[in-house]
């Protein structure tokens, strides 16, 4: 998930938001993870999360990747996280193994829309996130 609009960086008082993650080992495993216990929708992140503990992001920059396409939009690296919980369950629908959990997050770096369908025109397409270097997993929401 990448961002394919950057902002500024919101000054929000806003705490919470929602990220999906994989509930198996991997995209194509039936088995399931401890209880509590979640992994990142994206094969390349290895990193196991629990409910209740808080993870860092890794410094540097990304350069956004949108549809498998290298854009010129670069910003700082972080969890990419939903401001609405239905904007992630859009995101996550149709995902095998995939659900939402509601997050707590430090730290925000940027924010911006990331394109949920091809069509970039389309209004309900565009999901609003921020990218935060602190997260916390709450609850499984969905």
């Amino acid at each position: 998930m990448c961002l394919h609009v950057v902002d500024e960086v919101p000054t929000t008082n806003r705490k919470t938001g929602y990220k999906v993650f994989r509930t198996t080992e991997s995209p194509y495993s039936t088995v399931p993870l401890p209880k509590g216990a979640v992994r990142s929708q994206f094969i390349r992140d290895h990193q196991l999360y629990v409910e209740g503990s808080w993870y860092n992001s890794t410094e540097g920059t990304i350069t956004s990747n949108v549809f498998g396409i290298s854009t010129d939009v670069r910003y700082p690296k972080g969890f990419h996280i939903f401001l609405t919980k239905q904007s992630a369950q859009i995101w996550a629908d149709g995902g095998y193994k995939l659900s939402v959990h509601r997050v707590a997050f430090k730290e925000v770096v940027a924010s911006g829309i990331i394109l949920h369908r091809y069509d970039s025109r389309s209004r309900e397409s565009q999901k609003r996130v921020v990218v935060a270097r602190q997260m916390k997993v709450l609850e499984r929401v969905s």
